[in-house]
């Protein structure tokens, strides 16, 4: 059975949540616990030996189809049927444009795609969101601002958010940037409990902005 557009919009809005609060590890032990292999790819990456991807562990895989309202990845028929063939459980996203129709966006992956029975569930990319929130924050520093783009940044690189933000406004340089991490060393703990974050937390926020530009 195929998903309906509810289904996607529904699906897509809560796997967007949960990664932006933490990207999934790749390889590796934390504790006992084990995280499998994972790859996203889209035509950027070039030709993809499926087969060899499978070989080296990769557990499966996303690849982009669709963005905006009309836009197909040239690599999207290739990538999906080469996924299946090669023995991956596969998965699709979908670049989505917050400032396009929603339905229409979700209208066009789904009949792009047509994702079934053993493929994973559909995904949103919403890189447009993230620059977003850090074009906020280095407008304003609002302690939200803070507490938000800490959870993005265990998706995305400083540097990755800081592309996502230029690419809207490419009037930010760098002494604006700096100063979003400055502007944070000054802020005193007590700025975010009314977030519910205990030192402890505080102290989290602060480690997930250490690679941020200071200068």
């Amino acid at each position: 059975m195929g998903m309906n557009r509810r289904s996607f919009l529904r699906r897509g809005a809560g796997l967007l949540a949960l990664g932006a609060a933490a990207a999934l590890p790749r390889q590796a032990q934390a504790g006992d616990t084990w995280y499998p292999w994972v790859m996203d790819v889209s035509h950027w990456q070039g030709t993809i030996n499926w087969s060899s991807v499978r070989s080296a562990g990769t557990a499966f895989a996303f690849c982009k189809a669709t963005e905006t309202t009309s836009y197909k990845d040239p690599s999207f028929d290739t990538n999906w049927a080469g996924m299946k063939s090669a023995g991956l459980v596969r998965g699709a996203y979908h670049f989505g444009r917050p400032a396009d129709d929603p339905v229409a966006q979700a209208n066009w992956f789904i009949d792009t795609v047509r994702p079934g029975v053993g493929d994973l569930p559909p995904v949103l990319d919403l890189e447009d969101v993230a620059g977003s929130k850090v074009c906020a924050l280095a407008g304003r520093a609002y302690s939200r601002d803070y507490v938000d783009t800490a959870a993005l940044l265990g998706r995305w690189t400083p540097a990755e958010l800081i592309r996502f933000a230029r690419r809207l406004d490419p009037g930010l340089d760098t002494r604006d940037l700096a100063d979003v991490a400055s502007r944070l060393d000054q802020m005193p703990d007590t700025a975010f409990a009314p977030f519910g974050l205990s030192p402890h937390d505080v102290a989290g926020l602060r480690e997930r902005f250490a690679d941020w530009p200071r200068t």
